[in-house]
């Protein structure tokens, strides 16, 4: 006999603690009063409409025969608490179906949350709005999740942060489409505000490089321009390396025109035609281009040790660099190993690297034809590759780093020389 008693059971009695489990879950039980020791006489899903029962069913991990008691059993907690963490549902309510003898028969009854019919972008142009798309994780016909809202908003965000509105707000609205059941549509209202300027760059460290030339090397970070007879707040979190007047005078500043230009800097700044909107991709490239420059200065152990973004109180961007300059190092010996077209003397010369020279990696790279050099000069590839060589490749190995020097064993295949048949 179908017995059906509308009698909640807490959730407690099934070990499901409130806090881990927010959402409702019911327990309807038959009304019989026997709590005694039972068994599991039949199992089914009910109110699914997209998933395959056999597979809700496994979830629970419950199967027929197993042993249960009506007084709270934890094996049923454990299948609602299952079900739960799939995301898929706003409501499980576990029904008796009825009971037979010493066999329970149990309704896993569920309501699936509502699902995507589609997607809409306010406050956005459309070419916008197509760029973003692609980088959310929404879907048509799939399940509405907290989840998936907070990753599309986070993906929002992100997006409008790469392009400069470090202050994007972003909100989603739902409202029922009348034409699907149980799906909804999804605004994703956005205010991008302004594209946040930068208002001063704080170089901290440097001992070995220019403060002026490093920041020429931030292309995609430009400051805004200025032109005042007080100098531009000294502001910094991570320390400030401004040069006072004193300073400046006892150094004989006034003598270099980089210097000059290094303290007149906190006063005006001629970039009129230059765009001070701050980008984090370029931002990112820019911190690459610094280090690098400092690697064609002999310090390839430089890094940045330390970054901060903050604005100011007028709501500008300030950007902190701290760097680790690291030793300076040089050319050491240089041993060339495979090469029997050219003389050892001869590749030293064309490779016009001397012992004591100041170490720069792209300078290497250059002179050995690993990266195109920028004025077409010749290099140790293209002489081989011009007599024939085309199977030609070198490979520069450190072998040892004396101190502050580095030593380098040049690795040559030449392979044979290629010539026309036809």
């Amino acid at each position: 006999m179908k017995s059906i008693v509308n009698i909640c059971i807490c959730l407690l009695c099934f070990g499901i603690a409130a806090s881990a489990q927010p959402r409702r879950s019911n327990l309807v039980t038959a009304g019989s009063g026997n709590t005694e020791a039972t068994e599991i006489g039949g199992l089914r899903v009910s109110g699914s409409k997209y998933f395959d029962e056999e597979l809700l069913l496994s979830l629970t991990g419950l199967s027929i025969g197993d042993p249960i008691s009506l007084d709270g059993d934890e094996k049923v907690s454990k299948a609602i608490q299952t079900l739960w963490k799939q995301n898929f549902f706003s409501d499980i309510v576990v029904n008796i179906d009825k009971i037979i003898d010493n066999k329970i028969f149990l309704d896993f009854h569920v309501t699936e949350r509502p699902r995507l019919s589609k997607f809409n972008f306010k406050g956005i142009r459309q070419t916008e709005a197509n760029d973003i798309k692609d980088k959310l994780p929404l879907a048509k016909n799939k399940v509405i999740t907290d989840a998936m809202r907070v990753s599309t908003i986070d993906a929002v965000k992100k997006y409008f942060y790469d392009k400069g509105f470090l202050n994007a707000k972003v909100q989603i609205t739902e409202k029922a489409d009348t034409l699907l059941a149980n799906t909804k549509i999804l605004t994703i209202n956005i205010d991008k505000g302004f594209k946040t300027k930068v208002n001063q760059i704080n170089i901290i460290g440097n001992e070995n490089a220019s403060y002026m030339k490093l920041k020429g090397k931030m292309k995609g970070s430009k400051e805004m321009a200025r032109f005042s007879l007080t100098p531009i707040s000294n502001e910094s979190r991570l320390g400030s390396q401004r040069v006072s007047f004193k300073e400046y005078l006892q150094a004989k500043g006034f003598l270099s025109i980089s210097k000059t230009l290094e303290y007149l800097d906190p006063y005006a700044r001629y970039k009129i035609f230059s765009a001070s909107k701050f980008n984090a991709k370029k931002y990112e490239e820019d911190k690459e281009s610094l280090i690098e420059y400092y690697n064609s200065l002999g310090f390839r152990d430089a890094a940045i040790e330390k970054d901060s973004l903050y604005k100011n109180k007028d709501g500008f961007l300030n950007i902190d660099l701290k760097v680790n300059e690291g030793n300076k190092y040089y050319f050491g010996e240089i041993v060339w190993k495979g090469n029997t077209k050219y003389t050892d003397s001869f590749l030293n010369r064309a490779l016009n690297i001397k012992r004591g020279d100041v170490f720069n990696q792209e300078l290497l790279d250059k002179r050995l034809g690993r990266t195109p050099s920028p004025d077409g000069g010749e290099d140790i590839t293209s002489l081989y590759m011009d007599d024939g060589y085309l199977y030609f490749n070198i490979d520069p190995q450190e072998t040892s780093i004396v101190g502050d020097t580095i030593n380098f064993e040049m690795r040559m295949t030449e392979g044979n020389q290629a010539t026309i048949r036809n």
